[in-house]
């Protein structure tokens, strides 16, 4: 198992967003989800936030460098969770590695929030296959009812902004108490996972 460490304790995005790119989670997170938190997070912060979202990794770059160091120095951390995410060596790496500083700043904290207020579950599809350690999860919101909608629908659907406008409420409050980073931090990299049968297409690796 190998491990990234952050060199310079600071943060440089508020929100990493972890999902898969696979169709149609990854449509409907950059399509949908992302704008509508970003301009809810917007309302509810005093400056713009800082979404990390995968699109922004350069061509060429090293991508699991890359990914670590933006997940290290992320705030807060809001998965979308369908069955795909959990056959995604670099999802589980993502998810596991804010779970430990999650624990570090309950511990260190004596933080009451749900998941150390570090990590934001939402519900994309099922929920009954996930895997035991998800589902114990203390706060998740169900965003069943809108995946089968297309972006255009969704962005205007008054349902779908009110559930944003909850998670935005609930991340501004979780970013403004965000633990100060630590160059101790480091994120996991598990060992390579066995695929299971999956509803949608190939994850990403």
């Amino acid at each position: 198992m190998g491990s990234g460490s952050l060199t310079s304790p600071v943060y440089t995005h508020d929100v990493f967003l972890s999902y898969t790119a696979c169709a149609p989670v990854g449509p409907w997170v950059r399509d949908a989800f992302y704008p509508k938190l970003k301009e809810w997070l917007t309302a509810s912060l005093p400056k713009a936030p800082k979404i990390f979202i995968d699109r922004e990794i350069e061509v060429g770059a090293a991508w699991p460098k890359k990914l670590e160091e933006a997940l290290i120095q992320s705030k807060v951390m809001v998965c979308i969770w369908a069955p795909p995410y959990f056959g995604s060596k670099w999802c589980m790496a993502e998810w596991k590695t804010m779970r430990r500083l999650a624990e570090i700043s309950r511990r260190e904290l004596g933080t009451d929030a749900p998941n150390g207020g570090l990590v934001y579950p939402i519900r994309f599809f099922d929920g009954d296959s996930f895997p035991q350690e998800a589902r114990k999860v203390e706060h998740n919101t169900n965003f069943m009812n809108f995946t089968a909608l297309t972006p255009r629908q969704l962005l205007v659907s008054k349902g779908f902004v009110t559930e944003v406008q909850q998670v935005a409420d609930t991340l501004s409050r979780w970013i403004n108490k965000a633990p100060q980073p630590s160059p101790n931090w480091k994120a996991v990299r598990p060992r390579p996972i066995r695929q299971v049968n999956l509803s949608f297409d190939q994850v990403r690796l």
